[in-house]
């Protein structure tokens, strides 16, 4: 019954394995159509919340209240205002948990970073990819943003012997 946001590329509806879709918003178009027209907002609300039915995987979270909030558009491009606009929809929606897969490696400027801390503030938790720019070594800081803003918890990658991947990010916000 969690509220979790997938501020992402949309989410697919018409997978089964995600009946747990509540609802949701298109700020790439402007319109209360979320659907995920390049895979990765679905495949992270599979992630998250995939039913335990028997077929494929099962989310870490399945019966969690899943809201696509589209902020990507097919090529994986979207702007910070749009995600802004996002963080104030979760807030005003009585959002509980946001799932932010997205990055860039420069600071996007302080309304983002004010957005992040004020629906922080708000009561929401902010989880967000720390980013793919790590090294084999693992070595060095090279979280991105959002993940780098101390309102957000930064999460990583590991293979399938539960190790860092190697290309994760790495640094002390993780």
């Amino acid at each position: 019954g969690v509220k979790v946001a997938i501020i992402d590329s949309g989410v697919d509806d018409s997978t089964s394995d995600l009946a747990t879709i509540t609802g949701g918003y298109d700020f790439v178009n402007g319109d209360n159509d979320p659907t995920d027209d390049m895979g990765h907002g679905t495949h992270v609300a599979g992630t998250i919340a995939a039913l335990d039915d028997g077929l494929g995987v099962v989310g870490v979270a399945p019966d969690a209240s899943i809201y696509a909030l589209k902020v990507l558009d097919s090529t994986g491009s979207g702007s910070f205002s749009n995600i802004i606009a996002a963080l104030q929809w979760a807030v005003d929606n009585g959002i509980q948990v946001t799932n932010n897969s997205y990055g860039s490696s420069l600071n996007p400027g302080s309304a983002v970073e004010a957005a992040f801390i004020n629906s922080a503030a708000a009561g929401i938790i902010h989880v967000a990819s720390a980013g793919n720019t790590g090294n084999r070594r693992g070595k060095g800081n090279n979280i991105g943003y959002p993940a780098r803003y101390a309102s957000v918890i930064a999460v990583a990658a590991t293979d399938t012997s539960d190790d860092r991947a190697s290309f994760s990010s790495t640094g002390s916000a993780l």
